[in-house]
Formats: structure tokens, C-alpha cells, sequence
């Protein structure tokens, strides 16, 4: 796969690659990449699939919405519908 990359002009660095995959993946080729199980996966900072991830940045954004919920009195009501959209 690297031999194949660099023919394109791609380089791979695999300390900084993630694969996600099945977690009982024996492909030799792939065991060089750090394996990341698809549950737990994100892709820019949100979760791919169901599972841990996705569990957990629905509990973040639970708790900032209820920190945030004081703080709405201060604001007009049409800023108020502007940060629901």
C-alpha cells in the first residue's frame, strides 16, 4: 500500500494515521496503522456511528446546553431563535 501511495506522490505517515475498522481485522498490511473500533470513531471532532463516541458528545452538548440555559434571559428573543438555527 505505501509502494503504491508513493507512485501517486502520496505520502503516509502511519504514526499519524487511524484505521477504522472491525476490531478482529487480521489484514497484515492494515496492522501498522493504529486501530480505532468504529464505535468509538470521530471524524473533525464528531461521531461517525453509534456507540461511545457518539454517547458521549451527546452528554457534552447536554451539559452546555444546560449551562447555557441561565444565560437566555439576557438575550432578545431574536437572538434566541438566531442560535437555534
Amino acid at each position: 500500500m505505501m509502494d503504491v501511495g508513493r507512485n501517486m506522490g502520496l505520502n503516509i505517515n502511519v504514526s499519524k494515521s487511524e484505521l477504522i475498522a472491525h476490531p478482529h481485522l487480521t489484514v497484515m498490511l492494515l496492522l501498522s496503522f493504529q486501530q480505532i473500533p468504529s464505535e468509538n470513531a470521530e471524524l473533525l471532532g464528531a461521531p461517525r456511528f453509534s456507540g461511545i463516541a457518539l454517547d458521549l458528545t451527546w452528554a457534552k452538548r447536554c451539559d452546555e446546553l444546560t449551562n447555557a440555559q441561565p444565560l437566555t434571559g439576557l438575550l432578545l428573543s431574536v437572538h434566541r431563535m438566531l442560535l437555534l438555527f
